[in-house]
């Protein structure tokens, strides 16, 4: 008798757990496949087990099920964590941007700065446009082969940078030949953010008196005959006037002679004499106040360029010495361009014994000089 055909048992299906699982395992590193890969896990992985459980002839795969299911919704639990992680982030890390986009505006306004002083060393005094800058022996006759300043880009780190020339040199110092014909007497250069609040908060100008200025607003300063209109001070910088707050400039009037400086109101000494104070009650050093002693002297870094230049001098500062001894604040009352900059710095760290007025550690303002020679 021929033996009987028993069918073979089918295989359990796993399909709706595979795919479960599949999701699951792309929803952890995904963010869920944006919510809906995660979801769509989870109910395939619901239906997969109800299935399994109601049939378990025809079926399987719950294991696989169950995988995807915590899969998923392990990424949909992670979606507000790493949300509270980017808001937090996120405008950290545009702060940071903002400020490293300041702080390389204003680097570039010193270094031409630096530059303009260098070239108008050789140039009669006289500055120059950043082409001439850049490729002196263009523009000058007999300049020597040094580049003063690398090419600059208009737009470069989310600032639009701006040359302002001024009014030309004079005709009669053009006629000498031993200048360059594009030859100013001032300039002015100016940082722009390109995009307000985003790739910087603050605008920033400055010009060949060395000193920069800035809006707080981000909008554009104000320019006139190659300088910054500068309104006054605040914090580290000058605050510049806006393009929108000068509509028109007038031309600048003849100066007039200089007016007598006010006297500094007195204060009484030990003796029953007078000295001069500040309005903060700093008591300036001269008559019976002798200038206190140094006792941390650090020594100014010669720039390189300047050293290249052979750009030398005297630089001439006022200084605020707080009751400690310690230099609070520093004035330029003679500067050379070039050198400022070093000389403020290393005069920021000198150290003085304390003065003492009635017995008491006062403040006292004095000048001093630092001096730049070449070997």
């Amino acid at each position: 008798m021929a033996d009987q055909w028993q069918p073979q048992p089918h295989a359990p299906r796993k399909g709706l757990a595979i795919a479960s699982l599949v999701l699951g395992i792309l929803s952890v590193p995904t963010l869920g496949l944006l919510f809906v890969g995660a979801c769509a896990g989870i109910g395939l992985g619901i239906a997969a087990l109800m299935k399994a459980s109601k049939d378990p002839q025809h079926y399987g795969g719950k294991g696989m099920a169950i995988g995807g299911l915590v899969m998923s919704a392990l990424s949909l639990l992670a979606i507000p964590f790493i949300g509270i992680i980017a808001a937090i982030a996120i405008p950290s890390l545009l702060r940071a941007r903002v400020s490293a986009n300041e702080a390389m505006a204003i680097g570039d306004i010193r270094t031409v700065i630096s530059a303009e002083a260098a070239y108008a060393a050789g140039n009669g005094e006289f500055f120059d446009t950043l082409e001439c800058l850049t490729q002196p022996t263009s523009c000058r006759p007999n300049a020597p082969t040094i580049q003063f300043l690398t090419n600059m880009p208009p737009t470069k780190s989310g600032y639009v940078r701006t040359f302002h020339p001024g009014p030309p040199a004079p005709p009669a110092a053009l006629a000498t030949g031993s200048i360059s014909p594009s030859s100013l007497q001032s300039y002015a250069f100016s940082a722009v953010p390109l995009t307000q609040g985003r790739t910087g908060v603050r605008a920033f100008c400055g010009d060949a008196t060395g000193v920069i200025c800035q809006t707080t607003d981000g909008s554009a300063p104000a320019v006139a005959d190659g300088r910054c209109v500068v309104a006054g001070s605040y914090g580290d910088l000058a605050q510049c006037a806006t393009s929108a707050g000068v509509s028109e400039l007038p031309a600048a009037p003849a100066p007039d002679p200089p007016a007598a400086p006010a006297p500094d109101p007195p204060a009484a000494d030990a003796g029953g004499g007078r000295l001069a104070t500040s309005a903060l009650g700093a008591v300036r050093v001269g008559g019976s106040i002798r200038e206190p002693r140094k006792i941390k002297d650090v020594r100014p870094s010669y720039p390189d360029i300047a050293q290249q230049a052979r750009v030398q001098g005297v630089v001439i500062l006022e200084v605020m010495i707080d009751p400690a001894g310690e230099v609070t604040d520093v004035k330029v009352l003679r500067g050379i361009p070039l050198l400022d900059h070093a000389a403020i710095e290393a005069v920021r760290q000198w150290v003085y014994t304390p003065t003492l007025l009635n017995g008491q550690p006062v403040p006292v303002i004095m000048t001093v000089t630092v001096n730049f020679r070449l070997t």
